[in-house]
């Protein structure tokens, strides 16, 4: 027998037997045939928010990484948060669970900034989608290269560029890598190893940011910390500079 169930359902919490699936998997789990599970397209955050038992059941048949979507305006963040506290209470940590975001649609970069950075305050994940329209029969992203309409979909109606999109993939990945390692800022230097054994030493010893920051300028070492929004470089794309540089940021 598998020890390990992915499932692949869109709305896994729709399914009219979900509390029996629930316990037969909690009976699996109970008698050791059955190690993790996981869902690949997440949960209903409006189903777990009326019955919240179903949390505690997720959490019992022992599904790992659990995934809610918030896919509409930040104005929704009080309901998405009462949802991340259904989880939560179920005893999951905030930094297993993830929140699917769609970008390059309907919201503009500034937008998709402000809910990264609720993300950030509320110490989850990010599981980021990048949208193109189902009759898009191409799609030839790269992440390291300039690219265009041509080369794939973007959703320029809504202010999104190359490096626009780009951008904000970039700061999600960076932004999951501190709130899994629970890092107060990223930086590619230290990802990639490339100081001394010392030097990383004497950085980790440093509680007080702005001592910590002054020692990695000294050192020479990259760092960003995810509690600010973060543009391309305008050299990259000179479209970014009809971008408001004054962007309110409401983390209440």
């Amino acid at each position: 027998m598998k020890k390990k169930l992915i499932f692949y359902d869109n709305n896994l919490l729709m399914n009219p037997d979900i509390e029996t699936i629930l316990r037969e998997l909690i009976d699996l789990k109970q008698q050791g045939k059955l190690l993790y599970c996981e869902s690949q397209s997440g949960f209903d955050g409006r189903i777990l928010l009326k019955k919240p038992y179903l949390a505690q059941m997720i959490r019992a048949a022992g599904f790992r990484y659990p995934r809610i979507a918030w896919d509409g305006p930040y104005s929704e963040y009080p309901v998405v948060e009462k949802q991340l506290t259904v989880l939560t209470n179920a005893g999951y940590k905030s930094r297993d669970i993830g929140i699917f975001m769609l970008y390059n649609w309907d919201l503009p970069f500034n937008e998709m900034e402000k809910k990264r950075l609720k993300c950030w305050e509320w110490q989850v994940q990010i599981a980021d989608c990048r949208y193109r329209p189902l009759n898009q029969l191409y799609d030839r992203y790269n992440f390291q290269k300039k690219q265009s309409q041509k080369d794939y979909y973007i959703h320029e109606e809504k202010g999104w560029t190359d490096a626009l999109v780009k951008q904000f993939r970039k700061n999600v990945r960076e932004q999951n890598i501190c709130v899994r390692h629970r890092f107060p800022f990223y930086s590619s230097t230290l990802e990639k190893k490339r100081v001394s054994v010392k030097d990383l030493k004497s950085i980790k010893g440093f509680q007080n940011i702005g001592e910590k920051v002054k020692l990695l300028e000294s050192l020479g070492v990259d760092y960003w910390f995810p509690g600010s929004v973060r543009y391309p470089n305008q050299k990259e794309d000179e479209q970014c500079a009809d971008i408001s540089r004054s962007v309110e940021i409401v983390t209440g």
